[in-house]
């Protein structure tokens, strides 16, 4: 359940392509999920996309098609079809088509990640030849295509973007502003920190959605802050292990804001604490060594209001399904947060990458 009145744009991903050799399209999962949708014309991710358009369209909200590198969410296959004149030329004809088929308002790359300036002129290529598929398209150039990317939030990859050249072509950027600390790091600390907390600097471990937005992105990069959409967190990290805040742990796990909310908001063992530095909930378990690192109403408001303050685009969600609580009203309770700040200001950017998890 989808609730549009909430949103101005949802991304429906993933697509991807077959192989690095093969630029025809695939569903990035089991399309066996598709088969439960009696009322799917074609039972599959580009029959489920029509129907969900439908739906966007009736609420005026816009939806636009997801695309990633397969094999996982890294973009081997990207690079190689992206690095090849007639391969490339091929899946963005096969982009273009299901654009018109599902009747899609554009495309999200999420190109995890380039290592080499090589792969960063590779993005740049399909990015302005997709730009010009979609201007030269008969049906296509009758509406707004928008084309975003979905970014790393520090240097280490984001380098291989060349961000002024893409600006020419990109409505605007995503910057994935989460897991700061997650199962890939080594300290047991915040997933979307507002601002760093100075145990985390001490520790080498300084990032924050405001450094990688405002020092990083306008400030080094030097992209203008109408371009930047902020991303935030549905889900969290389960950190076992746990010695204190930006201490050592053992093993770090994904969890949901719905699991959170159901099965450790509240109940015995768990207290919740507050950042006043990052401004972020957590909860501890003294009993099993555990931290949960999270978001919740409170957290998501400040991040809003931040990227009002700072003239952001606007702010987008991963992903939305992770905040459905079905028991609670209202179901989506971060996701209003969001509205409450967001929708009130002249109807700013709110995507939503993946709506549903069709389980």
């Amino acid at each position: 359940t989808i609730d549009f009145r909430n949103l101005t744009h949802v991304i429906q991903s993933f697509l991807c392509p077959v192989s690095g050799e093969n630029p025809n399209l695939k569903y990035n999962g089991d399309d066996t999920v598709f088969l439960k949708f009696d009322d799917l014309q074609e039972k599959n991710f580009l029959g489920f996309g029509s129907k969900l358009v439908s739906k966007a369209h009736n609420q005026n909200v816009k939806v636009i098609l997801g695309l990633c590198g397969g094999r996982g969410l890294h973009a081997k296959d990207l690079k190689s079809i992206f690095a090849n004149d007639a391969l490339r030329k091929q899946f963005i004809e096969n982009v273009t088509l299901a654009c018109v088929k599902s009747s899609y308002h554009g495309v999200d790359l999420d190109y995890e990640y380039p290592e080499s300036a090589v792969e960063g002129v590779g993005i740049l290529k399909f990015v302005s030849e997709l730009r010009k598929s979609f201007d030269s398209h008969t049906i296509l150039n009758k509406r707004e295509m928008i084309i975003t990317l979905a970014c790393p939030k520090f240097d280490n990859y984001g380098k291989w973007f060349d961000f002024n050249s893409l600006s020419k072509y990109c409505d605007w950027f995503n910057i994935m502003t989460y897991a700061y600390e997650a199962s890939f790091t080594k300290l047991a600390g915040h997933n979307c920190p507002l601002y760093p907390d100075p145990a985390a600097i001490d520790a080498g471990r300084g990032g924050s959605v405001s450094g990688s937005m405002l020092d990083y992105f306008v400030i080094e990069r030097g992209i203008s802050p109408e371009k930047l959409v902020l991303g935030l967190g549905f889900y969290g990290w389960l950190h076992q292990g746990y010695t204190s805040v930006y201490g050592t742990k053992s093993k770090s796990t994904s969890i949901s804001y719905n699991s959170i909310f159901n099965k450790h908001l509240n109940k015995p063992d768990w207290t919740k604490h507050w950042s006043e530095v990052s401004k972020v909930p957590y909860l501890l378990n003294d009993k099993t060594q555990e931290m949960i690192t999270y978001d919740d109403e409170k957290s998501i408001k400040l991040k809003c209001a931040y990227a009002k303050e700072k003239g952001f685009r606007g702010v987008m969600i991963w992903e939305l399904s992770n905040g459905y609580t079905p028991e609670t009203t209202p179901n989506q309770p971060l996701l209003q947060a969001v509205a409450d700040e967001m929708l009130s200001f002249n109807k700013k950017i709110n995507i939503v990458p993946d709506p549903v998890k069709m389980e």
